[in-house]
């Protein structure tokens, strides 16, 4: 993704500049804006321009979600976890191992919700829904 030929206001060039530079580093990045903004466009971007770039890009909109279904949605679930969880699923998160994660609308979640996902951030740890066992994940 080459936006060097579209972007013509200064803004736009410092703008993707830094993301490139931010691509370059090994943590978690927070994109805010007003909805339409093209933050999911710019996310995209910094993928491109990381080293995981080969790797998966995988979105999720957490904004009309309850924190029942972000669990599942994010973490997965094992078989039997509740019912109607016929077989293991796995998550976003495992989807996205090795690359990116875009969580849009994520101030829409819960507080409580937030702080499970911090954890999960700042520790790069996940757990399936109805399995005790922790996971490693590099998101």
């Amino acid at each position: 993704m080459n936006f060097s030929g579209i972007a013509q206001s200064e803004k736009i060039k410092e703008l993707l500049n830094e993301a490139k530079n931010a691509a370059k580093l090994p943590r978690p990045i927070m994109i805010r804006g007003e909805r339409g903004t093209g933050k999911e466009l710019l996310a995209k971007y910094i993928h491109n321009n990381s080293t995981c770039f080969e790797k998966n890009f995988i979105t999720l909109n957490c904004g009309n979600s309850n924190d029942e279904l972000l669990n599942t949605e994010l973490y997965g679930h094992e078989k039997g976890a509740f019912t109607g969880a016929y077989r293991e699923c796995q998550g976003k998160f495992s989807y996205a191992e090795k690359g990116s994660l875009f969580l849009d609308e994520i101030g829409n979640m819960s507080l409580r919700f937030q702080e499970t996902l911090l954890r999960v951030i700042e520790y790069g740890e996940i757990q399936k829904v109805g399995s005790s066992k922790i996971i490693k994940n590099d998101v």
